[in-house]
């Protein structure tokens, strides 16, 4: 037959039966060789980080480890190392919005520690104070006193508001502790920050006492317990410190809006190296 004709002749051929001999001996190796082993990553546990691992022990159990427990502690470091890798390889770091805050996070500290070099001599922060002033002005003040009169106080007897506020008003004298119904409000205050007494009397407090001349009875005054009569005796107004009274507040916020300046020029430095693109959501 022709073909086969063709096929003998094909394999008498000497570089036909070298690359057939070449090909059973390479499929031989393939099947009988034993497999590469894939090159092995390196842990190392330095002795600095031995020694940290030594020390976080020492903080919580206020002892130096044992013998035993210094390898529990190295083999736990050693499971949580690979487990970590393991988890990078398999892409678990990716979107994940707790892993990505707190390796922020960590950059963030980085850059702190570029703000501890920043030089903040006197004349700095004098002229950050001199900027930012108002920031520094401590809260108005007042002193009063109060009588209350209840969730729902009746206009009846002598505790009607009108008959009320003349008698305190007219009679200086009188005492206004005996009057109103009873509470564990403290009846006097004094000195305290419009932020303290609506800590005490309710959100919007302070704000009535505000609109009242001092020496005055005025109400009713509403609180978040009910109704009072009270009477402003003092009100002091903001004032700015003195720079060495608040020399170490200004100190610290210096340095924070120093760390917020650093950390904005790195971000915008870093946005240049990427192309962003946005897709907004349409409406």
């Amino acid at each position: 037959m022709p073909a086969m004709d063709f096929f003998r002749r094909v394999f008498k051929e000497p570089v036909v039966q070298f690359l057939c001999v070449g090909g059973v001996l390479f499929g031989a190796y393939v099947f009988f060789a034993e497999p590469e082993e894939t090159p092995r990553e390196t842990i190392l546990i330095s002795q600095a980080r031995v020694q940290s691992l030594a020390d976080f022990f020492q903080t919580l159990r206020n002892r130096a480890p044992t013998a035993e427990e210094m390898d529990g502690l190295i083999d736990d470091y050693v499971a949580e190392e690979v487990l970590y890798r393991e988890a990078i390889k398999l892409g678990l770091d990716k979107d994940d919005l707790v892993v990505r805050r707190r390796m922020r996070q960590k950059l963030e500290l980085m850059l702190v520690d570029m703000t501890r070099g920043v030089q903040s001599d006197e004349e700095r922060l004098k002229d950050f104070f001199d900027a930012n002033r108002d920031n520094y002005v401590s809260p108005e003040r007042m002193s009063f006193r109060h009588v209350y009169l209840g969730q729902k106080p009746e206009a009846s007897d002598a505790q009607d508001w009108g008959d009320l506020l003349r008698r305190l008003n007219e009679d200086r004298g009188a005492d206004w502790t005996t009057l109103g119904a009873s509470s564990l409000l403290p009846a006097q205050i004094e000195r305290e920050t419009a932020a303290r007494i609506n800590g005490t009397f309710g959100e919007g407090f302070a704000s009535q006492l505000l609109e009242s001349r001092p020496g005055e009875w005025v109400g009713p005054v509403m609180s978040s317990f009910g109704a009072h009569a009270v009477v402003v005796d003092a009100r002091q107004s903001g004032q700015v410190p003195r720079f060495d009274d608040v020399r170490d507040q200004v100190l610290r916020d210096f340095k924070a809006a120093e760390l917020e300046t650093i950390q904005n020029e790195v971000v915008e430095r870093l946005k240049k190296d990427y192309t962003i693109s946005i897709e907004r959501p349409s409406r």
